[in-house]
């Protein structure tokens, strides 16, 4: 009886480790969508942008892309040529387009990382957001003239971040005043970011 049994288990062994098999080999075969990973690494300038911007723009008109991944890392950069890149991921409807801080997303970086439709970080990572700032020259009409502008455009970044962290705008301005460092888990926890990939 002992013997019986035995070949019966063996049998079902034999049995279950062909259908294991057949079923990976099937997942196998299926096609699988392509992730176009765009890094944007160092400071935010125009010409850095522009070429994000413009992969951007490509891997989003690949047919055979799935998810787009913008990798961040940096100390943040210039209000406009980050916005280029915002916009570039607006205009992408075809694909997702998701976002990963691998090490310190400061300043403009950060604004880029919270427009991911998921916001991804690494454990050690750390995110720090600020109140705008202006660095201008010129007549003082000039001046004033740019301050117009960006005080008009500042605050539309920062109220959709607030948003989307289930914040209000005076809550983040508040935190964002004296810049805002947030680490991985507590970006997380805060609404910042969706997940920490381990």
């Amino acid at each position: 009886m002992r013997v019986f049994l035995l070949a019966v288990a063996l049998v079902l062994l034999i049995v279950f480790l062909f259908f294991v098999k057949l079923v990976h080999t099937v997942h196998a075969q299926e096609p699988q969508a392509n992730v176009a990973e765009i890094t944007v690494f160092g400071e935010i300038r125009d010409d850095m942008a522009i070429h994000a911007a413009g992969k951007l723009i490509a891997a989003c008109e690949e047919p055979g892309n799935g998810p787009i991944l913008i990798v961040l890392n940096g100390p943040g950069g210039d209000i406009d040529a980050g916005g280029m890149i915002i916009d570039a991921m607006q205009h992408c409807t075809k694909h997702p387009v998701n976002t990963l801080c691998i090490g310190a997303c400061q300043s403009m970086d950060a604004i880029i990382f919270e427009y991911g439709k998921t916001r991804t970080m690494w454990p050690r990572a750390f995110l720090m957001l600020h109140n705008g700032y202006l660095n201008a020259s010129g007549s003082l009409p000039q001046v004033a003239n740019q301050v117009k502008l960006w005080n008009s455009y500042i605050p539309v970044y920062e109220h959709e971040i607030a948003a989307r962290a289930g914040m209000t705008y005076e809550q983040y301005r508040a935190l964002a005043n004296d810049q805002w460092y947030v680490r991985a888990d507590d970006a997380v926890k805060a609404g910042l970011a969706d997940a920490v990939q381990h």
